[in-house]
Formats: C-alpha cells, structure tokens, sequence
C-alpha cells in the first residue's frame, strides 16, 4: 500500500515560457518560481519520506522498467559502447545501484556525478563496482579522479536525475541547488543528451512550478511505468 500521492498546481504563470522535453511550456516570474517551489518541496518531502512500500522491490522494478524501455530511450542505439550517468543515493531517493550493476554487467558503461564547486555544473567519471568513492564537496560519494577507470571525465549519453517530484510534462522538482540545470544546459549545448528522470511513481504532480532555467526530463522511469515527457500513461 503505497501513500497517496500529494498534489498541487502552478500559481498563476507570469508571461512567457521555458522549454521542456515536450516544447513552451508556461512559467513563473523568479520570485513567483522561488516561492512555489519552496513550498512542493516541503511536501515532497514528506510524501517521499512516509511512501509504504518495499523499496527494495521498488529499485528492483525500477531497473527492469529502465531496461525494457532503453532502446526507446535511446532510439534503437546498442547498448555495448553506451555511457549512462547514475547518481548516488542520498537518504530515501530511490536506489539506482541495482540498475548501474545489470547495465554494467550488460556492456554499458556507467558513470557517477561528482560536484567540484557550488555554482558549478557536474562532471562525470566513470564507476565500475569496487571503484574506490570519496565523499565530493557536497558529501556524496563520488569516483575522484585517481580512483575513476580512465581517470578523466566522461561524456554521458544518458543522465539518471534524482528528484522529489514530477509531472507528465517532463519538468522535475530538484533540492534547489541547480546542479542538475546547469549540467544538462551544458551537456545539452554540444551533445544530444537524453535526461532521464528517476522517481518513485507516488512523487508525480499534476504541475509542477518552473522558471526560465529549469531543464526538462525526456523521460521519467518509475518502479511502475516508463513513459516519454507529455505521454499519457495507459490506464
């Protein structure tokens, strides 16, 4: 039994749009965003925190959600030769780690965010299991430069984004720090990227509020669906 959903909608749209994965969509002046989205992320949260379930079985469906609908991910593309962009798990964020060892195992190679500065986008360096993992400048294990296989950074071609919350537009709620925005904004300038958004099914919302910096999901993976950014989901 898993706790319902909390729900919420945009406060009224000042002029203008942003771009999500699904084309304009409208958003808020930056003031308008700020307050809007302090106030998701409070009850985001929450809904996130008191989710009954198995979580386990959640990162179990999630991976097998993830892989079934890969090759739409990716349009047809072999996974061998792939680099997929995983996150660590920090508190109760679903756990990717299942699914970065079945890609690995299947010939892709997987990569982990490391965060140098605040303010900065993120690299990615490449992680193998029993790569060696230092806590990075925000305390989230990450493969430093002299642990990583191959050393350097990496360019991925598909990046997992941890959020608290969704919606079927393809915009996502982050902790506010805009890592995640400013990595897939410069990811996305020279590379054909695709951000795949990973969630509990519980932490969808009707809308969630968005400004003229937020970068769009094209696609979110659940431990219950798979669905492209502006897809209605088969009921």
């Amino acid at each position: 039994m898993t706790a319902a959903p909390s729900r919420t909608h945009d406060v009224s749209p000042a002029p203008g749009t942003a771009t999500s994965a699904t084309g304009p969509v409208a958003l808020l002046t930056e003031e308008a965003a700020r307050a809007a989205k302090k106030a998701v992320r409070v009850s985001a949260r929450r809904v996130r925190a008191e989710l009954e379930l198995d979580r386990a079985a959640a990162s179990k469906a999630l991976a097998d959600n993830f892989l079934g609908a890969l090759p739409r991910i990716t349009d047809g593309l072999a996974p061998v030769g792939l680099t997929i962009a995983f996150y660590w798990p920090v508190g109760d964020e679903i756990d990717p780690r299942p699914l970065m060892h079945r890609v690995v195992a299947a010939g892709v190679k997987a990569a982990l965010p490391v965060c140098q500065a605040k303010g900065q986008p993120l690299l990615f360096r490449r992680w193998l299991p029993g790569t060696l993992l230092s806590p990075d400048v925000m305390g989230v294990p990450a493969p430093m430069e002299e642990a990583a296989p191959g050393g350097g950074a990496v360019v991925p071609d598909v990046v997992l984004v941890p959020l608290l919350a969704f919606d079927r537009r393809g915009r996502r709620l982050g902790y506010g720090a805009g890592f995640y925005d400013r990595t897939l904004a410069l990811l996305r300038r020279e590379h054909a990227i695709q951000a795949v958004g990973i969630a509990f099914a519980d932490q969808e919302l009707d809308k969630v509020p968005c400004d003229a910096h937020d970068q769009g999901l094209d696609w979110i993976v659940t431990e219950r669906y798979a669905v492209r950014a502006g897809q209605r989901r088969k009921r």
